[in-house]
């Protein structure tokens, strides 16, 4: 078992107290989070093969599953938190399940390797096939075919305006909850970061090759800090991180 996954278990007394400390709301928006997450991940464990998801519509209901709905909770313990948050509650719902996506589909592109190993593919067949990948279970990187990069491409791209949905989301917090943009805007920067690093070597064969330099990730976090109150300073980080990667448009859905 994964260090982080056994360090929950034995740490599981202490959870449940914290948890328990939460007023109603706070719990609502985890058991609801969870109720959800538990049922959608229990669906998608007799889907999982090395074959690749059957559709873009299959990947964004896993992807609500695992992560849109950690941002529809995350927005409801916000606006518990703050009233100036909370006073504008319906377009960061709107956006909250774009936010939550895009990280995962970061998390899908980054980790493809070593699902590859275990025989496990998140990426969507239809949008492959129209590039002649019609089996993602025999696609090595070693292959550098250009129709899987091309694919990729557009994954990328819709990724990319998810990203972009997220940095909305990230504009509309208020100056004055400085803890919870930079919160946000850390887990999205570094997300758009290893997005151009796929961007730049499609083929990579293991997660270092695409991996963001130490020196760089402190950078980030110490200018973001600084400047977390400015959404020009953020937009500016945000679109440094993004440059030349290609944007796709798509629509906002809600659950």
């Amino acid at each position: 078992m994964p260090f982080k996954e056994s360090n929950l278990i034995l740490n599981l007394p202490l959870v449940l107290s914290l948890t328990q400390s939460f007023n109603a709301n706070q719990r609502q928006a985890i058991e609801r989070c969870l109720r959800i997450m538990i049922g959608g991940m229990a669906e998608f464990q007799y889907k999982t093969s090395a074959k690749g998801l059957d559709s873009m519509a299959e990947l964004d209901s896993y992807c609500y599953y695992v992560a849109g709905v950690v941002g529809e909770m995350l927005t409801s313990l916000f606006c518990g938190q703050s009233m100036a948050i909370a006073r504008h509650r319906e377009i960061f719902e709107k956006l909250s399940v774009s936010f939550g996506q895009s990280l995962q589909l970061v998390n899908i592109l980054k980790d493809q390797q070593e699902d590859r190993e275990i025989e496990v593919c998140w990426l969507p067949r239809d949008l492959f096939g129209q590039y002649g990948i019609d089996d993602l279970s025999t696609y090595r990187p070693e292959l550098r075919r250009v129709e899987f990069q091309n694919a990729l491409y557009e994954l990328i791209a819709i990724t990319h305006a998810h990203l972009r949905n997220a940095m909305q989301y990230i504009s509309l917090i208020p100056s004055s909850e400085p803890g919870i943009r930079r919160f946000c805007f850390w887990t999205v920067n570094l997300a758009a970061m290893t997005l151009s690093k796929i961007y730049q070597n499609p083929h990579f064969t293991d997660k270092d090759e695409i991996s963001i330099p130490q020196g760089q990730v402190k950078r980030m976090l110490a200018l973001s800090a600084i400047g977390c109150r400015s959404n020009f300073i953020l937009h500016t980080m945000f679109n440094r991180s993004t440059k030349g990667l290609p944007l796709a448009n798509i629509n906002i859905g809600t659950r």
